[in-house]
């Protein structure tokens, strides 16, 4: 039974494969993605472009184009994992961008999360009930598994670090010249974040009073913005509710019907494979992954299951949003 669900399991992934590779294909065969054609890869050296090669009767030579470049080089550049991943499954780049969604804590600004003290604090609520002792997961998810009393006390441990990353907060290295440079040429942006509506009112405005500091234009707002706590109408039942968080698409997907647009024309980044990444996945759009080194984990952990470590895998992934900047410029120029 086992081998029969392997088998059926490896043919959806061909199937998936040739049909992102048909919607690749255009953008694979016209625009460079990264400037570094003498080191472009032979494609026969990759499992997923020699099959869609075979399968698409598309000669290997021709699909150089997309200029993947060696592991060594890309350590020297600053990037750490392929633009396109052998595994085939994250979403490539829009050949235009209509526009980037922003994760918050350790993107827009350096990370100031405790995560490790809100796991602590959280789970310790958990284990004062034995009705929910030992229970563990995303910190945000299994408060409503709990007692209204716990809840309460867990809103207040929130609140409490969500505090202090307030008043900890600092802007990334590299945003404000990233979010000018996209405003220049009419590339839009949005937040998406799993803090509360607050936190990003205080991060425009530090980011408003950095810009202003160092001489730079007035910065524009990001628009829309997503928090845990933003209340739209679902487009499909009419009903005002909660927008589902993170890794879930929803959130994404309520941006791009604000911007009239596919997720697959925008770009989302984040420092979250579990959440960011995922996210864009489920949505349909592309990702980057941006290596901070911190402890962003609010719980869920490392991906159990094979459809979790596929739904992680970002677009690209980079050590700094200068970074993905110089590759924004050099794959997209002004738009």
């Amino acid at each position: 039974s086992r081998r029969r669900d392997d088998s059926s399991y490896e043919r959806r992934q061909e199937g998936r494969k040739l049909q992102m590779a048909w919607q690749r294909l255009p953008s694979l065969l016209t625009v460079t993605l990264l400037p570094y054609s003498t080191n472009a890869w032979s494609c026969s050296g990759s499992i997923t472009y020699r099959n869609v090669a075979v399968s698409l009767r598309v000669h290997a030579a021709s699909l150089q184009s997309s200029r993947l470049y060696s592991s060594s080089q890309q350590q020297r550049d600053g990037l750490t994992t392929t633009d396109f991943p052998t595994t085939g499954e994250a979403h490539p780049f829009p050949t235009k961008p209509v526009g980037i969604i922003f994760d918050m804590d350790g993107t827009i600004t350096k990370p100031c999360i405790d995560f490790a003290n809100m796991r602590s604090r959280i789970y310790a609520i958990c284990d004062s009930d034995p009705r929910t002792q030992n229970l563990r997961g995303d910190v945000l998810e299994l408060v409503s598994e709990l007692s209204e009393e716990q809840q309460a006390e867990a809103k207040r441990v929130f609140d409490d670090i969500e505090r202090k990353a307030i008043e900890d907060m600092q802007i990334m290295d590299g945003i404000i010249e990233f979010v000018q440079h996209l405003d220049d040429f009419g590339i839009r942006r949005a937040v998406l974040t799993r803090n509360v509506g607050t936190s990003i009112i205080a991060m425009q405005d530090l980011m408003r009073r950095n810009a202003e500091a160092n001489g730079g234009a007035l910065l524009k707002s990001f628009d829309p913005v997503v928090a845990r706590d933003t209340i739209a109408r679902n487009s499909q039942t009419g009903e005002m509710e909660t927008l589902k968080s993170k890794p879930e698409p929803d959130a994404i997907l309520h941006i791009c019907e604000q911007w009239g647009c596919h997720p697959a024309d925008v770009i989302m980044i984040g420092d979250s494979a579990a959440d960011d990444v995922a996210c864009a996945y489920r949505a349909g759009c592309s990702s980057v992954l941006i290596q901070t080194g911190k402890d962003n984990d609010a719980g869920g952990g490392a991906a159990a299951t094979r459809k979790e470590m596929e739904e992680r895998v970002p677009t690209v992934s980079v050590n700094a949003i200068a970074e993905f900047h110089k590759l924004f410029s050099s794959t997209f120029g002004g738009h």
